[in-house]
């Protein structure tokens, strides 16, 4: 039994019940030394024991530590200065007839000797609101080998760029009412260095060995990719909006201490959302405003005033998720449309639980990626797996 499995599913327990287990466990391989604690604990031989109990996570010691650290934490105070706008109640929207797109990325991504080597792969699926079928959705997708520490900050821009990038064909070649991207309109901040808008020093230093670019050039590409989409969103009046399920931004409690999504647990029931609220500082709408201005994108108003965010309840059993809209896409009818699509669980529309199924960039399928790779290539040193990275070292010891 493995020993980080046997804790977590006594944690809902009682403490004692929970060390008792681990004590158990670990005696058929320890000695009856007796730790300060009363625990039974240093191994006959530490490494027989650690070779004997496969998938073992910690320590029990260690685990007892973490514990007594947990009962002196102090719970975080509550947000009062939250400022939370009005509430409002919806019904789910009338697409009778319409055409939604639900578009999403995926990538996965190991470090190996001579670069960081990974894929990223992005989807835009399309179909009538009714008949959930799409024989040939738009794809795009690339390997990638990063000489880079940030390889896997990287590898998730170009999720983003490929998800942008179906997404505008969607919006020019299947011509939806409704476009829903999976993850923000805005570019996660993560992905933007302060040097972008004071200096020419790469704060994200290496290189894409393929297309021997820095992390710089990749990410105005997909500023760019991103601001085209929007120009065919616009010119076309599509529907779109952004659908965040994994909320972190903290618009509400002006202390910073309590996430947004936090905070409206407790205010928003099954159906209701938030009225519309500005997005705030945000480092995307300052790196929007730099490329547009650049490439000569021009807007019907101040990227100050382009983007709407509103937080909607769509599951019963779930916190609320956050949309991203343009302006000439009301929040409301976005809302109401994110509630007719999705079911009253996942709250996630139809589309999006679609799309992320067919395009899951999983361990094996990367591995099996790798391994045509190493079959031709002539640089097999670079291909060595790094510790830590073993799964993909099957093949390496065989060949």
């Amino acid at each position: 039994m493995l020993i980080g499995r046997t804790v977590a599913k006594q944690l809902n327990g009682s403490e004692r019940f929970c060390v008792t287990m681990v004590t158990e466990n670990f005696g058929r391989y320890y000695g009856n030394t007796t730790s300060p604690n009363g625990l039974r604990g240093g191994p006959k031989n530490g490494m027989e024991a650690e070779e004997k109990i496969e998938g073992e996570y910690l320590w029990p010691e260690a685990f007892l530590q973490l514990l007594q650290k947990v009962s002196q934490r102090l719970p975080i105070p509550p947000a009062e200065q939250a400022q939370i706008p009005p509430i409002e109640t919806l019904q789910p929207a009338d697409l009778e007839g319409k055409r939604i797109t639900g578009v999403d990325g995926s990538h996965n991504g190991k470090e190996l000797a001579g670069f960081y080597f990974g894929v990223a792969v992005a989807m835009a699926y399309t179909s009538d609101w009714r008949v959930i079928s799409d024989p040939s959705p738009i794809f795009e997708g690339d390997l990638f080998r990063l000489n880079s520490i940030f390889g896997d900050l990287w590898l998730s821009l170009q999720d983003v760029h490929f998800v942008f990038t179906v997404a505008k064909r969607a919006v020019e070649e299947r011509r939806p009412d409704w476009l829903i991207v999976d993850g923000p309109l805005l570019l996660y901040p993560s992905l933007i260095p302060r040097s972008i808008f004071f200096s020419e020093e790469e704060e994200i230093s290496g290189m894409d060995l393929d297309r021997l670019e820095s992390y710089r050039t990749a990410l105005y590409r997909c500023t760019d990719a991103v601001l085209e989409f929007f120009r065919a969103c616009r010119e076309r009046r599509v529907n779109v909006m952004g659908l965040v399920k994994r909320v972190r931004s903290s618009l509400f409690d002006r202390s910073g201490r309590r996430r947004d999504a936090s905070i409206l647990q407790k205010h928003l029931g099954y159906g209701q959302m938030t009225q519309a609220v500005a997005p705030g500082k945000h480092p995307s709408l300052r790196l929007y405003a730099k490329r547009a201005k650049e490439g000569g994108f021009e807007a019907e108003v101040g990227w100050e005033d382009f983007f709407k965010v509103v937080y909607l309840r769509s599951s019963r059993v779930k916190p609320p998720v956050r949309l991203e809209v343009p302006y000439w896409v009301d929040p409301r009818q976005a809302a109401e449309a994110v509630l007719a699509l999705s079911d009253p669980i996942s709250g996630v529309p139809v589309h999006i639980l679609r799309v992320e199924g067919l395009i899951r960039m999983g361990d094996e399928i990367l591995k099996s990626i790798y391994l045509r790779m190493l079959g031709k290539s002539a640089t097999l040193e670079d291909l060595m797996p790094l510790h830590g990275e073993e799964f993909l070292a099957a093949r390496w010891e065989v060949g």
